[in-house]
């Protein structure tokens, strides 16, 4: 009678370079159940920590203190983007007054943005094509506010249009569209903010001459997490 054959040996797939050695009948069932319970523990406890790093980004996407202080402009102003209430060039940088608690300022083409702590956008220099958010195409040698938004956490400024990003992760755009850069499904301009069209959880944008860009903030599914690290024995 030819002797039994020895079973296969259980490779531990989680624990690289460990072997369990020959198990049969009860002992392998619950050998297996054993490795399955270790191998879901070891896939929760990654798929946890890889939620709590993306938690810590997220929250780290704006700075917990935002320092707060004064513009200053310089060069050429021949519609007023330096913002100093005439169109004369000025050589050195100029404070510009009566703007205060700004947290970011963005220069664009001929025009200006300034961001304020409490969420508020300003705007001035030139608006041939609305691109200050006044409602008008009126140019303006000092700052005159956006109209229609609050909540504003980032600013960005293109040639000739404007765009701004919301604390709820919506991007809103005005001024010049002849190539769709407002991103509203149209080409007409505005002359105040729009929305941009399935932008949803953007942390980020940035302009440029005749077009716009977000940055989204992409977040994996716990169900796709927890597949992905999914082991199968061979």
């Amino acid at each position: 009678m030819a002797p039994p054959m020895p079973s296969p040996k259980l490779k531990v797939r989680d624990a690289p370079g460990f072997v369990f050695p020959p198990a049969a009948g009860i002992g392998r069932l619950i050998l297996r159940r054993r490795l399955a319970m270790r191998r879901v523990s070891w896939m929760l406890g990654l798929a946890a920590m890889l939620l709590l790093i993306t938690a810590h980004a997220s929250a780290a996407a704006l700075p917990k203190q935002q320092t707060v202080g004064s513009i200053y402009a310089w060069g050429v102003n021949a519609n007023g983007q330096l913002g100093n209430g005439s169109t004369n060039y000025s050589p050195n940088p100029t404070v510009l007054p009566n703007l205060p608690s700004v947290i970011a300022v963005a220069a664009a083409g001929d025009h200006t943005l300034a961001l304020q702590s409490n969420g508020a956008v300003w705007a001035w220099g030139s608006n041939s094509v609305g691109q200050l958010g006044s409602g008008t195409t009126t140019n303006s040698l000092a700052p005159v506010q956006v109209s229609g938004l609050t909540g504003v956490v980032a600013i960005a400024g293109g040639e000739t249009d404007s765009f701004a990003l919301t604390s709820n992760g919506t991007v809103w755009a005005w001024g010049n569209n002849a190539t769709g850069q407002l991103g509203n499904s149209t080409t007409a301009s505005s002359l105040d903010p729009v929305q941009v069209t399935s932008l949803t959880g953007v942390v980020a944008v940035a302009a440029s001459d005749g077009f716009g860009l977000a940055l989204t903030q992409q977040r994996i599914p716990y169900r796709r997490i927890v597949e992905a690290m999914a082991l199968t024995p061979k």
